[in-house]
């Protein structure tokens, strides 16, 4: 995540939020060219905790309960979603559960930007839309962009992090 925040250094990029949606729920904070772990994995979140609403398991859970059938992970989901499917249903959840966490967060943080990597990203087509949405109507002025790491991003941060 470190070389992610590097390339966003620019004027207006003083503070940035980087989130790993892949195996489990991954967060870093980046201020003046240096990562930290942000832990927001285990932060309290509609009744939980985030991992359980931003990781794999929340959309194969969901799929099931939507659509009433089993999957084996969420890269076939992703891969036969359609117009009409239940995973934009799936998929308009979880830009709203998202953007329901980035504003909490946004008013501790005061980010500048978001970024987003992991395999859950790679199907921004599917939610990032709906995501500005959200973050506009709760007053985030935050942008968000998406790793062009994607699946790599996170072990890029651990190998940053040694």
């Amino acid at each position: 995540m470190t070389r992610v925040f590097s390339y966003l250094k620019g004027p207006g990029y003083k503070k940035v939020m980087g989130f790993i949606l892949g195996t489990g729920f991954g967060s870093a904070k980046g201020m003046n060219g240096k990562a930290t772990d942000a832990d927001y994995w285990r932060y309290l979140f509609m009744g939980s905790i985030c991992e359980h609403f931003f990781s794999p398991r929340w959309f194969i859970a969901k799929y099931a309960e939507y659509s009433g059938l089993n999957a084996p992970n969420v890269k076939q989901l992703i891969e036969t979603a359609e117009a009409g499917s239940p995973m934009l249903q799936l998929f308009g959840e979880f830009s709203m559960n998202l953007g329901i966490f980035l504003s909490q967060i946004y008013k501790k943080e005061r980010f500048d930007c978001i970024v987003l990597g992991g395999k859950i990203s790679n199907a921004w087509t599917l939610f990032l839309t709906q995501l500005h949405y959200y973050l506009d109507v709760r007053a985030v002025p935050a942008r968000v962009y998406i790793s062009a790491q994607g699946e790599s991003a996170a072990l890029i941060g651990a190998a940053c992090s040694i």
